[in-house]
């Protein structure tokens, strides 16, 4: 029943070891923009590991994995996951970190993927682990492994009328635009994808249960828009309504 997961844990373990040199490894049920539901492409907790709750977070060490669930998820967790690969632990009663911490030497090293986390569990990790390093990897080896991977989501955005959002997007942008021109910043970056819908009034159908848009972006301060996702979803018609100053970019060299 296992095999399929103990495989790609082994896989993992195994490039962890020889291509990463590395003691321990992030795998979070997150994404990027770190949101309340994921792509199906962004499911790697539930690929490497069979677990299929919305919260968690596994730690993979060359000879062994720890999943670390909520108390909605202990049951499920312990009959999603192989036994004989992954030890599942309450979050309430041993956190993530203090177990790392009781497993790492000084001098252990940890990778993780940095779009997966904040820069908030980034400074606790250091805090907590002061003599372990910590070493943010540019291409997470759950993608390199996961050779069927699901594209992304390529439907078309659609935009909303102005009657139903109150305001148009360029009203906003410009709105935007004199924030950051008065707080003397030259730009702000979007991280979220619901507010890049809001700024935009544009919706989508890649995220369940959401109509927002897998997407990111920044803002000038003089009201250009330079928005990062892939131009295939946005229609002609959509982005001539949107305008000139909103500039579409493929996220080339980005996570995927």
């Amino acid at each position: 029943m296992f095999d399929l997961y103990n495989h790609r844990l082994a896989s993992l373990q195994k490039y962890l070891k020889e291509e990463l040199a590395c003691d321990a490894f992030f795998v979070p049920h997150a994404d990027k923009y770190q949101g309340e539901y994921l792509v199906e492409a962004d499911e790697r907790l539930s690929w490497l590991t069979g677990f299929t709750g919305s919260a968690g977070t596994a730690i993979v060490f060359p000879d062994e994995v720890a999943l670390f669930v909520d108390g909605r998820y202990t049951l499920q967790a312990k009959q999603q996951v192989s036994p004989e690969k992954t030890t599942v632990f309450h979050s309430a009663d041993l956190t993530p970190l203090a177990y790392l911490a009781s497993k790492m030497e000084t001098g252990g090293k940890i990778a993780y993927d940095p779009w997966l986390h904040t820069v908030l569990d980034q400074s606790q990790w250091k805090k907590s682990l002061p003599n372990c390093q910590f070493i943010a990897i540019k291409e997470n080896p759950i993608d390199h492994l996961w050779t069927d991977r699901t594209s992304r989501p390529l439907e078309p955005i659609y935009l909303l009328d102005d009657q139903y959002t109150g305001k148009s997007a360029h009203k906003k942008i410009d709105e935007i635009a004199l924030a950051i021109s008065k707080a003397g910043a030259d730009l702000t970056y979007i991280s979220s994808p619901d507010a890049v819908c809001w700024l935009l009034n544009i919706r989508g159908s890649d995220f369940p249960f959401t109509p927002i848009v897998d997407a990111f972006g920044f803002i000038e301060k003089n009201g250009k828009v330079h928005l990062f996702i892939n131009p295939i979803k946005v229609p002609a018609a959509v982005q001539e309504k949107l305008g000139s100053n909103v500039i579409l970019h493929q996220e080339s060299g980005l996570p995927t």
